[in-house]
């Protein structure tokens, strides 16, 4: 087991359906590591550009779960791609950069 493994498990919002309008964009997270995750830099990409790099002071133990929620997005119309990446955990990259990377792609 690793200490700092935030992993991004589901991103809630968009869905692959939304279509225009604002929405908040929303993801859930674990943490895989051994240690408390007590802040961590999530980055949500539209487009493959940085719309919004996050920081979290979740106290999240091992295995624990909780949901992160960013600024309003607005959708615009035709296919859109969405990416949410952890960036850091307790202040140091993320230990298993696999399951910290998640896209969707909306229209």
């Amino acid at each position: 087991p690793l200490a700092n493994d935030l992993a991004l498990t589901l991103i809630n919002s968009p869905t692959i359906t939304i279509c225009g309008g604002t929405f908040t964009p929303t993801i859930s997270v674990q943490n895989i590591g051994t240690t408390t995750v007590n802040t961590t830099r999530i980055q949500l990409k539209v487009n493959g550009t940085i719309a919004e790099s996050k920081d979290f002071a979740p106290n999240l133990a091992n295995l624990a779960t909780t949901t992160f929620s960013f600024n309003p997005v607005t959708q615009n119309s035709g296919t859109v791609n969405y990416e949410f990446e952890v960036l850091l955990v307790n202040g140091v990259a993320d230990q298993r950069p696999q399951n910290s990377l998640l896209t969707t792609s909306t229209s």
